[in-house]
């Protein structure tokens, strides 16, 4: 289902192997905003196959079934074909804080795999409006469960300074002929 010889402004890719959820999505962004075009693919790799993505402002994209890795190289291959375009992720099932790693490699939105029409509608908002949406659920869960921080590794000392700590240990002050 691709709809080509788009030149519009408003073009909408949806990247979903679900059909049912590629025309729900459709549907809701259609009621609210009319002129908007859509064109849509299963897999990502197909998207990036097509030259008429070229010319798209918006990317609605399934991630349910990606690796972090795929989401992170899918971004940046998209950013290559239209940089200044609008990219909104969903349905990521991995931990929750790997998220803010897509939004700092610059994606616009992120939505959860059971989003509502309403939260579609407020993210198409706030994406027209060139703003970052989050959904409030996802807010939430990063403002209740804060992200644990690991201890940083503390830097071993190089062999030199192991060998002149020890002879400094034991009362030896000519250290010039370690190095």
């Amino acid at each position: 289902m691709r709809n080509h010889n788009i030149h519009e402004d408003y073009v909408m890719v949806i990247v979903d192997n679900r059909p049912m959820y590629r025309a729900g999505i459709k549907a809701g962004i259609e009621l609210m905003m009319p002129e908007f075009r859509f064109l849509e693919y299963n897999l990502c790799s197909d998207l990036l196959l097509d030259s008429q993505t070229g010319s798209s402002t918006y990317f609605m994209i399934s991630v349910r079934d990606m690796s972090d890795r795929v989401i992170f190289s899918n971004i940046k291959k998209i950013r290559l074909l239209q940089e200044a375009c609008k990219i909104v992720l969903y349905g990521y099932q991995r931990r929750i804080f790997n998220i803010i790693g897509f939004f700092q490699e610059k994606i616009n939105g992120y939505l959860p795999d059971d989003f509502t029409e309403s939260e579609l509608r407020e993210c198409v908002t706030a994406l027209v409006a060139d703003r970052i949406f989050i959904n409030s659920q996802l807010a939430i869960e990063l403002i209740i469960n804060p992200r644990q921080v690991r201890p940083r590794k503390q830097p071993s000392p190089a062999m030199a300074e192991t060998k002149v700590a020890k002879l400094l240990a034991t009362g030896r002050s000519d250290v010039s002929n370690v190095y």
